[in-house]
């Protein structure tokens, strides 16, 4: 049975969305508002996607 082994897009993928999710807790328990963060993530977004 082959391995499937992961492309290097996933890989990246999975190392942003890891790497977002850590700088949000970061950001929280450092008192910053969860609603600036969330403002900030939603203006970010498009860049992620070019």
């Amino acid at each position: 049975m082959p391995q499937h082994t992961p492309s290097r897009r996933s890989v990246y993928d999975l190392v942003a969305l890891v790497t977002v999710l850590a700088t949000g807790v970061a950001l929280v328990a450092l008192g910053v508002a969860p609603e600036a963060l969330a403002a900030a993530t939603i203006a970010l977004a498009p860049l992620y996607s070019a």
